[in-house]
């Protein structure tokens, strides 16, 4: 081997130089560029957070709703009233009959709250549970308990909770406004935003295809699933008031069914 060749043994690793720290100029503009990113993702997401569920609600209604978009659509040519139309349609279905219900719900939750706590009323409704053969019962709890000034209080209390709902209103109501705003622009830009949504996603498009076919299938099966469940629990709660005797059966079991399909509510609060 000629004299001077470089070989493992003789070559040593060079060691990098002291003044070749990573805290420069470019580390720390990107270091800062990812720090003002993330806080901004941030702060995006406090502001949509309250919008999250009218949003998701926006995006469930634009898939199960599909269907009666294409056909408005192919009718009229124009997508942009075809999507005005289906948000109106869509609108018809499912506020208009939630709107009645709450306002028929409202209205009978204070007549019986004043019926309840009317003067007249409490002494009928004390004799006859005298009368009734628990009437020993409820004079000894009403001695100790103080019954019926447990209930006027129960329903005191049940009447400002009432009032705190309809206070929520305005909130409900701008909910709702930005789902039917999301709902429009899902319609009418629909093929755009799979399109884009498909450049986004590192998938192949097979699997992308297998992916969103998931999705919409998962998405259809809960919904329908929960309007099957809230039609049956309506059904169920008619025949049992008319089985029972009680006015309005119809009408019951359609305020139980449009209840069960409200979060946090359901047809127990008919019950």
């Amino acid at each position: 081997m000629p004299e001077g060749t470089l070989t493992p043994s003789n070559v040593t690793a060079t060691p990098p130089p002291l003044n070749g720290s990573w805290l420069t100029r470019q580390n720390v503009l990107a270091m800062l560029l990812i720090v003002c990113t993330l806080l901004s993702f941030f702060l995006v997401f406090l502001m949509l957070r309250p919008f999250l569920a009218p949003l998701a609600w926006a995006l469930a209604l634009a898939i199960v709703a599909h269907p009666l978009h294409s056909f408005i659509k192919k009718r009229i040519g124009n997508e942009h009233i075809a999507a005005l139309l289906s948000v109106f349609v869509v609108m018809l279905i499912l506020v208009a009959p939630t709107i009645y219900v709450g306002h028929q719900l409202l209205q009978e939750v204070a007549n019986n709250i004043d019926w309840i706590q009317s003067p007249d009323e409490q002494t009928k409704w004390r004799a006859a549970l005298e009368k009734s053969p628990i009437g020993d019962w409820y004079v000894w709890l009403e001695q100790r308990f103080d019954l019926t000034g447990q209930v006027r209080a129960f329903f005191d209390n049940f009447a400002s909770s009432v009032t705190d709902v309809v206070k929520q209103s305005i909130w409900t109501i701008v909910q709702l406004l930005v789902m039917l705003f999301t709902l429009y622009f899902l319609f009418r830009d629909r093929r755009d935003a799979v399109a884009t949504l498909r450049s986004l996603v590192p998938l192949s498009a097979a699997e992308t295809d297998e992916v969103l076919k998931l999705v919409q299938d998962t998405i259809h099966a809960t919904i329908y699933g929960s309007v099957l469940m809230a039609v049956l629990q309506g059904v169920l709660g008619g025949l049992m008031f008319w089985f029972l005797g009680l006015p309005s059966p119809i009408f019951w079991g359609f305020v139980m069914a449009v209840l069960a399909t409200v979060p946090n509510l359901g047809a127990f609060l008919i019950w």
